[in-house]
């Protein structure tokens, strides 16, 4: 009788151990150019994409792209890196591992999209740029601070005649990016 007794408690501490257990949770880093932060519809599109990526294999997206950003500026902030006009300096390997764990998640997808300019042609009334678009997508396992999954995008790109068109195309080759990556997370 003692023993069925023992069994069953135990049996009821694993049982409750694993419902309270919590699923492997991962944050998402958007370093992306100041011009799309404020991009409602762009940054919904990067959400619906990374929570694709992720859905299939249990994670749990937290927090939501929206309040990241925030607490990244905040980070930013409070650490100096932010730049007058709001931008900044990419984030450092620590940086990334330090929001991780204040984000309290196993894993950190951190996204950074970024022109790099090739040549320009500038006239009186214009200016034109060629620039390559770069889209780098990574995974950093927080507890060991190291990148388990880097894949990088390129693109070729051309301002016009006006800077909204590169805000068009990043608005596009970002998503783009994250369809296209294909991101193996099932053995995370």
């Amino acid at each position: 009788m003692m023993k069925k007794i023992v069994l069953l408690v135990l049996g009821l501490l694993m049982w409750s151990c694993n419902c309270l257990a919590a699923g492997t949770t991962v944050s998402v880093i958007a370093d992306i150019p100041m011009m799309l932060k404020n991009d409602k519809a762009t940054i919904n599109e990067i959400d619906n994409n990374v929570r694709k990526i992720f859905k299939s294999y249990k994670f749990e997206v937290t927090p939501n792209i929206e309040e990241a950003l925030l607490l990244v500026r905040q980070y930013r902030q409070d650490n100096g890196l932010l730049a007058k006009n709001g931008g900044g300096d990419f984030l450092k390997t620590k940086d990334v591992q330090n929001l991780g764990k204040m984000f309290k998640t196993d894993y950190v997808f951190h996204i950074e999209a970024f022109p790099q300019a090739l040549r320009g042609k500038a006239s009186l009334f214009s200016a034109r740029v060629k620039y390559n678009a770069i889209c780098n997508l990574k995974v950093m396992n927080v507890r060991t601070g190291e990148f388990v999954i880097v894949k990088q995008f390129t693109e070729e790109g051309d301002t016009g005649t006006s800077y909204g068109k590169m805000v068009k195309h990043f608005s596009e080759f970002i998503p783009n990016s994250l369809n296209n990556a294909k991101l193996d997370v099932s053995a995370l």
